[in-house]
């Protein structure tokens, strides 16, 4: 499985929009993305920080590339710009982001090494070795 994970800051006016945008805009848009093979998501706030984390897991690691188009470091500044965003996905996220009056920190990828799903009795190892890491 492959993860990507955003990071972001608000405003600190705007930490009741930031539940509000989860819950409304970023809960069904990756319900949707379900359609086309997202495993799951998980979206985090910090109120007291004003930081979000948007994680995002997929099976598949080209799934994560279609969507990012890339996670070089030139990529990593452009999906930061909803102007500059390569994918209507990384634009929406991006806008979003600047609709809240913040900013992306970081967009990376990762393969999930571990993982305990729930009701688990044993935690998910990961792969003995990468078959298509982005």
């Amino acid at each position: 499985m492959f993860a990507g994970m955003t990071i972001m800051n608000f405003a600190p006016s705007r930490n009741g929009d930031a539940y509000k945008h989860i819950r409304e805009v970023l809960v069904p848009f990756h319900e949707e993305l379900k359609g086309q093979g997202l495993h799951e998501a998980m979206f985090l706030v910090n109120p007291e920080s004003c930081q979000g984390i948007g994680i995002a897991i997929w099976p598949d690691s080209q799934k994560l590339r279609d969507l990012e188009q890339g996670n070089t470091r030139e990529m990593a500044r452009e999906v930061r710009d909803p102007e500059t965003a390569p994918t209507e996905y990384t634009r929406l996220r991006a806008q979003w982001v600047q609709d809240l009056g913040g900013g992306i920190v970081s967009a990376d990828w990762y393969e999930v090494a571990g993982y305990v799903a729930p009701g688990a009795t044993e935690p998910t190892r990961g792969s003995t070795f990468r078959r298509s890491w982005p």
